[in-house]
């Protein structure tokens, strides 16, 4: 019950706090491109965010993360001071060095990814927002380790907040390029002089230690790659795109990537409670089934929602939204799967960790990154911005059936052949979607079908599941009475 009680508690407090982290922009989405005149100023600063991002993880070195390993192999508040400090240290220096290679960069840069030398001071506002960024990174790590769970809620929430509140009136006053990226610059130099307030006492730099450099480095440098790879999942394809069809195009796509990334709000909020259901059941003899059944029982969900998504998309963007954005509703089924695919990429993938074997992970990654760029070539020039939402989910996909074929072939998943058929019978919806011409009736009648097809596939499960449940509720009511 504490194990099951603690996954929860991840689950719903870590994860609500990504939750509206994310869902404040979506909230926000139809509000800022009404009040932008043109797709492109919505590009160009979808395109900004996407050089912060990447600069960003590459100037962290994957410190963040080897400091929350390291911060509890010893009990002892000396030691995890230094080893903050040291990691803060690290930071500070890669994301200087970066930020000033920006600077120098800027106008090659601008036109290289703006395609207009003129917006090369969006590079220097790149450039000051990744340092910020890097250093609330670290500053803000002793809340989450400590447990501070009410502190991570609020932050997370007044950080989208204060990009909103100051952005919007820029945007009224005709400040169309500026107005976010400047929005995420404060906001973010706000939330450092606040963790900073919160968490100083754990940064002396007298309790610097250069050994401790190697020791993070060791842990976090080896992650770097797979930073790099979602990178490449997520951005590069807004980059070929902007190359190919012009920074237009590229802030109708950013529209749709945005709502559909409705399902990174599951994503974060799964990720927060099963790293510890995982690990703390991997030596439990029935793991292997179990982790099987949550696979399965997941995917056939995640596919059944993702057909709705394919269905609903057009209304919801017509109904939401005006003119040219209207077309990104094309995009969002796509990458509304792109996440969901990652959530059950990390369950099968997991199941390799337990036995330490991670670089094959990222291998399985890097070369579904490798499709998914090889398509983009191939399909932004003939299918245009659909091309690249196709070439995102089909990357994640190709990551995941050689992952299932690896973590099966070693005995560590145990995949029925009924969960291979759901999956199958969704990419054959995709296919028949387009013949019969995204036709709504057509939608609804698979949806019914492949829900009845669902049921009957696993309703001894769901049948256990739902005794179970009345027994909890006549224990519940028994206690009362």
């Amino acid at each position: 019950m504490k194990k099951t009680k603690l996954f929860i508690d991840n689950i719903l407090i870590y994860g609500l706090g990504g939750v509206i982290n994310k869902i404040i922009p979506i909230i926000m989405l139809p509000i800022v491109t009404r009040l932008m005149p043109d797709t492109s100023y919505f590009g160009i600063n979808d395109l900004q965010s996407t050089v912060v991002s990447f600069i960003s993880a590459v100037a962290m070195l994957g410190v963040y993360d080897a400091l929350y390993r390291l911060f509890f192999e010893k009990d002892d508040d000396n030691y995890k001071k230094s080893m903050c400090t040291t990691a803060l240290v690290i930071v500070m220096v890669m994301a200087l060095i970066a930020s000033l290679g920006l600077i120098i960069l800027k106008k090659q840069i601008a036109i290289q990814i703006f395609h207009n030398e003129q917006y090369d001071y969006l590079c220097v506002i790149a450039a000051i927002t990744i340092i910020a960024d890097n250093i609330k990174g670290i500053v803000q790590a002793p809340t989450r380790m400590q447990n501070q769970r009410k502190v991570y809620i609020v932050t997370n929430m007044l950080t989208s907040v204060f990009i909103y509140i100051l952005a919007v009136p820029m945007i009224l006053k005709g400040y169309f390029v500026t107005a976010l990226p400047l929005a995420a610059l404060v906001s973010s130099l706000i939330m450092v002089l606040v963790f900073w307030a919160l968490n100083h006492s754990w940064f002396e730099m007298k309790l610097f230690n250069k050994n401790h450099i190697s020791e993070l480095l060791k842990i976090g440098i080896p992650l770097m790659p797979t930073f790099i790879i979602f990178w490449v999942f997520n951005s590069c394809d807004k980059l070929m795109i902007s190359s190919f069809l012009g920074v237009a195009a590229n802030g109708i796509y950013a529209v749709g990537s945005k709502l559909a990334h409705a399902s990174q709000i599951l994503n974060t909020a799964f990720g927060g409670g099963w790293s510890f259901f995982v690990y703390s059941t991997m030596k439990d003899k029935d793991r292997v089934e179990s982790n099987s059944m949550i696979f399965e029982l997941m995917s056939a969900i995640i596919f059944l929602c993702s057909l709705g998504v394919f269905v609903l998309a057009k209304p919801i963007y017509q109904l939401f939204f005006t003119g040219d954005y209207v077309s990104g509703y094309i995009v969002s089924p796509y990458l509304f799967c792109a996440p969901l695919m990652q959530m059950l990429f990390y369950v099968a993938s997991d199941q390799l960790l337990i036995i330490k074997k991670a670089w094959p992970i990222t291998a399985m990654l890097a070369f579904g990154a490798v499709v998914n760029v090889s398509l983009n070539y191939i399909l932004i020039p003939f299918l245009g911005i659909e091309g690249a939402a196709i070439s995102t989910m089909l990357g994640y996909t190709v990551s995941l059936i050689v992952c299932l074929i690896i973590v099966n072939k070693a005995k560590l998943l145990r995949i029925s052949m009924k969960c291979y058929i759901l999956i199958l019978e969704f990419f054959v919806f995709i296919v028949l979607w387009k013949i019969f011409r995204e036709n709504i009736v057509f939608g609804f009648a698979y949806i019914i079908l492949y829900f009845i097809n669902f049921i009957i596939f696993y309703k001894d499960i769901l049948h256990a599941f739902i005794l179970k449940f009345k027994r909890k509720e006549e224990e519940y009511e028994n206690t009362i009475c």
